[in-house]
């Protein structure tokens, strides 16, 4: 009883049948016992927008950006919700910030793809190829640390020393900045 797995789940399938109140009842007691759930709070939030409780939805899809503020669907759903109620601009800057949080997330995508291609050269002695795949990782994401951390042992490996301590130092500073 005291779990919120049970609730939470059985909100999502009454969603999906459409049983919106039951899903909403559910997916209630499931954020008591775990309110910190931000896609518990999403959910509820386009079950109250299929519900047209537009003022309900607004509330809990504003939790879930509170606790998912990098992921971009609350924002979208937000977006919508406002639309119904015809408020344009602020639906427009949902839509905005969805979009650019949907940027950074496919940028920060590319840059761990082309680490890890770099990793696989560097790892068969490739450094000239691997140290290519960092930088266009480090192009798509700059802020990607793990990406200027390799780029750092692989211009090591070349003896290109201080250019090595200076993308390591980049990385621990990306690295404090976001722990």
């Amino acid at each position: 009883p005291a779990s919120p797995d049970a609730p939470y789940t059985l909100g999502i399938l009454y969603m999906q049948e459409g049983r919106f109140d039951d899903a909403v009842r559910n997916l209630r007691a499931a954020l008591e016992l775990r309110p910190e759930n931000g896609d518990g709070w999403a959910i509820l939030g386009s079950v109250f927008r299929q519900q047209g409780k537009y003022d309900d939805a607004a509330a809990a899809l504003r939790k879930a950006i509170a606790l998912l503020p990098q992921q971009p669907g609350a924002h979208i759903t937000l977006a919508s919700v406002l639309q119904e109620e015809g408020k344009q601009d602020e639906a427009a800057a949902e839509r905005k910030t969805a979009a650019d949080l949907t940027r950074v997330a496919v940028n920060r995508q590319r840059a761990t793809f082309a680490t890890n291609a770099g990793n696989a050269l560097l790892s068969k002695g490739q450094i000239t190829d691997a140290i290519a795949r960092y930088q266009e990782a480090i192009g798509s994401d700059p802020s990607y640390a793990e990406a200027h951390r390799q780029l750092a042992a692989a211009l090591t490996e070349q003896g290109r020393i201080t250019e090595a301590a200076a993308e390591r130092q980049k990385a621990d500073a990306l690295t404090a900045k976001n722990p």
